[in-house]
């Protein structure tokens, strides 16, 4: 059976294993930017914003701060439409 693997028998490897390595002339590719450079800081600002907004919502504060940003996150939140919602 082993008569028929053709090619040169393999090698044994003495000593320490040493792995190639890349030269500092050539760093790696940073042209192939990733999704998630671009997608992360929206979908955790969008969760920042949802979550202002349910705390708001949630002890139901009475105080212009909590009010004032309510509406500027319905406003936000919507699909980039800008919307108005009356909250008192």
């Amino acid at each position: 059976a082993l008569s028929l693997i053709r090619g040169p028998p393999q090698r044994a490897i003495l000593g320490p294993v040493r792995l190639a390595r890349r030269p500092a002339s050539h760093p790696p590719d940073q042209r192939q930017d990733s999704a998630v450079t671009y997608v992360a800081p929206c979908v955790v600002s969008a969760i920042a914003i949802i979550k202002r907004f349910f705390l708001c919502a949630a002890t139901m504060s009475t105080d212009l701060g909590c009010a004032a940003r309510r509406r500027i996150v319905t406003q936000s939140v919507t699909n980039g439409m800008t919307t108005r919602s009356v909250t008192r």
